[in-house]
């Protein structure tokens, strides 16, 4: 580990006490003891954007996710540029239907797809989180499917969630924030763009109709 590296974790947990720094040194890597159940197969893949410093999470996210749904699923990782080989080993042992989506290949990718959207193009570069917004509904190639953030924790079967799965609704649906959080107000969106904004979205859980995102 480089110097500079060290400095600055020990800052961090300084910063936010020795219980933080504990869960995040020891408690996190329990998770790597999980064994998969084997749940049968669901149709609708779950997409997540992760990298190193967040694929712990990602593992808890998913092991809550499969054990609470009681199904297995097909994963599609976006790395965001982070990801090592021994991460993805560990991941592709922990989640038996699981694909990565490596940051050469997606940058290649949506290159002629926003060749013509430069304000997308530009964005995209500059925010990583905007790999959500195109990467995810490019790549991936089933009409419907689930976007999770890593620091999501499921802890009771997501009823609604399986009903969007099994009913094969064309619906896009996402968690309620506690506030807007946006970029342009939702008369100005209207105003400039006919767009009317759904109010207190969130992307940390998304059901989404691949048709509704369409980049082309």
């Amino acid at each position: 580990m480089r110097p500079g590296r060290l400095w600055w974790w020990i800052q961090r947990d300084c910063k936010r006490g020795g219980r933080a720094a504990w869960h995040d040194h020891v408690t996190s890597k329990k998770i790597l003891l999980w064994k998969h159940p084997g749940y049968p197969l669901a149709e609708v893949p779950v997409c997540v954007l992760t990298g190193r410093e967040t694929w712990l999470l990602t593992c808890w996210m998913l092991a809550s996710w499969t054990h609470f749904t009681e199904r297995s699923w097909k994963i599609v990782l976006h790395d965001d540029g982070t990801l090592t080989p021994e991460i993805i080993s560990r991941l592709h042992a922990m989640f038996p239907h699981f694909s990565v989506v490596p940051l050469l290949e997606s940058d290649a990718g949506m290159e002629p797809v926003l060749r013509t959207y430069p304000h997308c193009a530009t964005y995209r570069k500059q925010h990583p989180l905007a790999r959500k917004i195109f990467d995810v509904p490019f790549y991936c190639k089933e009409q419907r499917f689930i976007l999770l953030d890593s620091d999501v924790l499921f802890f009771q079967k997501p009823v609604e969630i399986l009903q969007w799965v099994d009913s094969g609704s064309e619906e896009c649906r996402f968690n309620r924030d506690a506030q807007d959080a946006l970029l342009v107000s939702p008369a100005e969106a209207e105003a400039k763009f006919s767009v009317k904004l759904w109010p207190q979205a969130n992307s940390g859980i998304c059901l989404l109709y691949r048709p509704a995102l369409d980049c082309q």
